[in-house]
């Protein structure tokens, strides 16, 4: 009997379930999720298991054999760690992280502890996907030429990823499983109607071989369509998911090539129109034959199909698209460019597209002009958030007295500068993922009133609101801050805003939590402040900071560098617990980024 642990009991979570219901030799024994309402229908199906609300929990138990991730994507790199470090074989839904950088992490893990981490990539457990495989091994289609796939339909919509993430992943690591390797150029375009993540996205994807793979994918079109068309040189074929029973189609057409004899053309082209066959395929389950393939892969060290690297490579492809979206759909190149086009991303970084937008019509300034000055900051600054080198200067240039309130608020009212290097920040991934891993940490918590101490252009206020979370924006008056609450207003966001008058504490008010990123070494005194951020958290409140006084730039106060060693000791002084230092980029230990979780 083997034991399956299952953490995430959502729409594929109840799928996970009901499949390993119908397999031998199973049990679920230990079931967990946030929601009790996702708990409460299980208990009467699965009355020989153990149900948790916190993972951490199941942790302690060492009769698991296997644990099946069926969390949030965001989720997946922490939960997945905690479990591989444990000892546990794990089996994660697609896809396996939201960044490269944490899913080779999961894979060295693996590796180095000899457990099995496999990938929910389910196509390929699909009869359908595998015959299209041999099809193309067997040199029937020829010499492959294109993949096309259309993954559209009406919902169901995610908040915590884009329709890239979400639908196109499929069609990623099949078209990589299909070429047998990973493409070396990619592409990708897309728009938000939603005014967070993409809805519609459109990807290309170039294989070294002269594959040539489109990715379409929307989940707000109205016909639900599953389409895959794969086309060589001598057959193409049609896998259509939605068809009850003719899954594949394969056509004995397509267009041939031939040397010019005339001299009037380089080539001559002929098409071919032959049969149609319609083959016939085994119709077995896909998530059965994937949830047996990770049973056996325990139990009898079978191959891992679908394993860690794999994912891997498919969040590479991703990220990648991603990353073109951003800028515009340039190509983006993978393989042995793929480091080097990530530093040609860093030097020629592109704000996020509505960020942009916003400031343009904040600024009055033609998007154009704003774009113009990033690349002027750039030549002079190449390297990352450039446009702090241009805060500083004009904060050095104007002589600002650091220590004196009214000339620091007097800054922030009448200079941009400080707008363009905070959009520039808030378009990096590593400060999304920051803000995204606060509001998951808070509502973990069941933090339900939220204080942003120190909110600038106010992302991360918008971002507590659009996680369901009643949000204040505190900060400064001025320019920036007016910026924060016109993009409040375009919004449609009831989101409290406070102004700090200089000398004065400004909350009044409680809250469940507060945030205090990149802020606490601007004030002329952290120790009061963190005394005033006790003050206004009710009882077992959340304070979540980011704080590294050395080392930092002219805006930061210089003789807050004495605080460096000694300020987790402080917050401790004041009353608080620290539950949580949770490492978000840059080195591991002093030199990283890290958010650190305190409580009341």
């Amino acid at each position: 009997m083997t034991n399956i642990a299952l953490v995430g009991c959502g729409y594929w979570g109840k799928n996970y379930i009901n499949t390993l219901r119908d397999i031998d030799d199973v049990n679920i024994k230990y079931v967990c999720d946030l929601k009790e309402e996702n708990l409460t229908p299980l208990r009467k199906k699965l009355q020989n298991s153990l149900f948790f609300h916190d993972y951490g929990d199941i942790l302690k138990y060492s009769d698991i054999d296997g644990v099946i991730i069926a969390t949030p994507t965001a989720t997946h790199f922490k939960v997945a760690k905690d479990f591989l470090e444990a000892g546990k074989n794990v089996l994660v839904e697609k896809p396996l992280t939201n960044s490269s950088k944490d899913a080779e992490i999961l894979c060295n893990i693996a590796d180095k502890n000899n457990l099995v981490l496999m990938v929910g990539h389910i196509f390929r457990y699909n009869p359908a996907i595998t015959k299209i495989k041999e099809l193309i091994d067997s040199g029937e289609l020829g010499e492959l030429r294109y993949i096309e796939s259309r993954r559209v339909g009406l919902g169901p919509i995610r908040q915590d990823v884009s329709v890239l993430w979400d639908l196109a992943t499929h069609d990623v690591y099949i078209s990589n499983f299909l070429v047998g390797g990973t493409p070396q150029k990619v592409s990708c375009i897309g728009i938000s109607h939603n005014k967070n993540i993409d809805d519609i996205t459109n990807a290309s994807l170039v294989y070294s071989n002269g594959v040539f793979s489109t990715i379409y994918a929307n989940w707000g079109h109205p016909v639900k369509e599953r389409k895959l068309y794969v086309g060589g040189t001598k057959k193409a074929v049609l896998f259509d998911d939605v068809e009850p029973v003719n899954k594949i189609i394969i056509f004995d057409k397509g267009v041939t090539y031939t040397p010019s004899v005339s001299g009037f053309s380089e080539f001559v082209a002929a098409t071919r129109d032959g049969d149609v066959h319609i083959p016939k395929i085994q119709n077995k389950p896909p998530l059965k034959e994937e949830i047996e393939h990770f049973l056996r892969c325990i139990s009898k060290k079978e191959a891992c199909k679908t394993n860690g690297r794999e994912g891997l490579e498919t969040v590479r492809v991703l990220e990648s698209a991603e990353m073109s979206r951003k800028r515009c759909g340039v190509e983006i190149c993978l393989g042995k460019c793929y480091i080097t086009q990530m530093a040609d991303y860093l030097l020629n970084f592109m704000i996020d597209e509505e960020l942009l937008n916003e400031a343009s019509e904040f600024l009055g300034m033609p998007k154009e002009e704003i774009l113009r000055g990033f690349e002027e900051a750039s030549k002079k600054y190449p390297g990352f958030l450039k446009w702090t080198h241009v805060s500083e200067e004009e904060w050095i240039e104007k002589k600002i007295n650091q220590n004196d309130e009214k000339e620091v608020a007097k800054f922030y009212q009448e200079t941009p500068n400080y707008i363009f290097e905070l959009i520039e920040f808030h378009s990096t991934s590593d400060k999304k993922r920051l803000v995204q891993k606060a509001v998951e940490v808070m509502k973990k918590n069941n933090a339900k009133k939220v204080a942003d101490y120190g909110a600038g252009i106010g992302q991360d206020a918008i971002m507590h609101s659009m996680g369901g979370m009643d949000a204040t924006a505190v900060d400064l008056p001025g320019k920036t801050f007016d910026f924060a609450k016109f993009r409040f207003r375009k919004r449609g966001l009831n989101i409290n805003a406070i102004d700090i008058i200089p000398g004065e504490m400004p909350l009044k008010e409680k809250y469940d939590a507060i945030t205090c990123f990149e802020v606490i070494q601007h004030l002329p005194d952290p120790e009061k402040a963190i005394e005033h951020f006790y003050e206004h958290l009710n009882e077992g409140g959340l304070l979540l900071l980011t704080a590294r006084f050395k080392g930092n730039y002219a805006l930061a106060l210089k003789e807050n560098e004495r605080y460096h060693s000694s300020f987790d000791d402080i917050i401790k002084s004041k009353g608080f617990k620290q539950i949580e230092k949770i490492h978000m980029w840059g080195p591991e230990g002093e030199k990283g980024k890290y958010l650190d979780v305190y409580k009341k």
